[in-house]
């Protein structure tokens, strides 16, 4: 089946990268196929029946029986360990887990591990997820020793380069063995009266040359895709949503326009700033009657836009109110990614695939922080930002849901943007031009000077 899909040069790359180290690491960027090149590879040093285990973040989980499916011609035969009966597990083939469950499914002897959103291994510490991946593969009892693993990550280093020793030290423990001389190395170090501190990177160019022996990455500049452009679609409040935000950023207090009335208090500036999204993306999540001028504007947009779409936002409360008003202007139907759905998480998303290619012109809609591991870029190439999340990484997956392989036109991410509000820096920020404390502290001094 693999003969019939097309596998890139870089892919075959990757692929030849995994085989000959056997243990590695796949960091390239979201979107330019990391399942398929961990798949193809494990297969080819453990081949049927041998028993291979995937680990995943629970969302992911159908996305990775699609992707065993496509690539391996294989059926999952058990999600590991999240059964009654976990003697299934003794199954030869492919089986997956996710990261609450791993260390039950460590207990049984596996030909090679895949280990998908890595990242999660990151805390060092005991009683941890890495705890449970080192005592195993460090116990030769388990068979684990010495099989073949692969990480895979679009994010590896969340906070730090330390991020980056717990994979690296189950690679290779030998050369890997310190923590704390690989984070004096990479990582910004220092110490106060509360402890050692370890923050950001240094030298980030010599670190992947150091690490390019044990693991790959690629980046949207060294891989051809489609261009992706990020627009601002410009947006006037509406009169309810402009009285509670400006109530809200001058004195941390509002009122709430509904009919029983009622007081908005923020306790600090981070609650406050949360707020205040709120407010742009839908004030009906804080009990004002009004959908607001963001999903005024997408509902109009589904009117006239005859392609499927895509829409995040970091609100799930504004997911409902969403939904009702696209349903109710363009008839379309919706479909709704976020936490908690489980199994039927890769339903919708497979739903929505096939109704646009038998041109229903479907909308995707979701919370931006399930915008991982699965992709929809053979279907659409337009995705609107119902607010942002703060974290840059998180909304460059949720973007690669559509920038990834298999896309064949200029992707735009359009970000609904308000007048008179600091919207208009969240592309600055993401792009790296600024910093969202800068943004707070901006806030503060203003509240300051006009108290005098």
């Amino acid at each position: 089946m693999t003969s019939e899909l097309t596998i890139r040069p870089y892919q075959a790359e990757g692929l030849e990268f995994l085989v000959s180290h056997r243990r590695a690491a796949l960091f390239d960027r979201p979107g330019l196929g990391k399942s398929m090149q961990a798949l193809l590879s494990m297969r080819e040093l453990v081949p049927e029946p041998g028993r291979i285990l995937i680990v995943a973040t629970g969302d992911a989980l159908g996305v990775w029986t699609d992707e065993v499916a496509k690539w391996l011609d294989e059926a999952v035969s058990v999600y590991a360990g999240l059964g009654a009966d976990e003697t299934v597990l003794e199954d030869d083939g492919v089986a997956l887990t996710n990261y609450s469950r791993l260390a039950t499914a460590l207990t049984y002897p596996w030909d090679g591990v895949i280990f998908d959103e890595s990242q999660m291994l990151r805390n060092r510490k005991t009683r941890t997820l890495f705890a449970a991946v080192r005592a195993a593969f460090d116990n030769r009892r388990t068979g684990l020793a010495t099989i073949p693993a692969f990480f895979l990550s679009g994010t590896p280093i969340v906070k730090a380069a330390g991020d980056l020793w717990p994979t690296l030290h189950i690679i290779d423990r030998h050369r890997y063995s310190s923590y704390w001389k690989f984070v004096q190395q990479w990582a910004i170090t220092w110490e106060d009266r509360f402890g050692w501190h370890v923050e950001g990177v240094q030298n980030v160019k010599g670190l992947w040359k150091e690490l390019d022996d044990v693991c790959l990455r690629r980046t949207e500049g060294e891989v051809p895709l489609p261009p992706k452009v990020r627009q601002r679609l410009p947006l006037t409040m509406t009169v309810r949503q402009a009285k509670a935000y400006q109530q809200l950023e001058s004195d941390m207090i509002a009122e709430i326009d509904t009919e029983a009335g009622g007081l908005l208090l923020t306790p600090s500036i981070l609650a406050r700033e949360t707020r205040l999204r709120q407010i742009l993306a839908c004030p009906r999540i804080l009990g004002i009657d009004d959908d607001g001028a963001s999903i005024a504007a997408l509902a109009a947009i589904a009117v006239r836009n005859p392609d499927p779409f895509v829409v995040f936002s970091p609100f799930a409360e504004a997911l409902p109110y969403l939904e009702a008003a696209l349903t109710k202007a363009s008839g379309r139907p919706v479909y709704i990614v976020k936490g908690g759905m489980g199994s039927r998480f890769a339903g919708s998303v497979a739903g929505f695939k096939l109704a646009a290619k038998a041109g229903a012109a479907p909308i995707l809609i979701g919370t931006v922080q399930m915008g991982k591991s699965w992709d929809v870029a053979d279907v659409t190439h337009d995705v609107y930002m119902l607010q942002w999340d703060w974290n840059e990484t998180t909304q460059l997956q949720a973007e690669s849901r559509l920038h990834r392989e298999g896309q064949k036109d200029t992707v735009f991410a359009r970000y609904l943007v308000h007048a008179k509000t600091h919207d208009y820096e969240a592309l600055d920020i993401l792009a790296g031009k600024k910093r969202l404390s800068d943004i707070i502290i901006d806030r503060v001094s203003h509240r300051r000077n006009r108290l005098g």
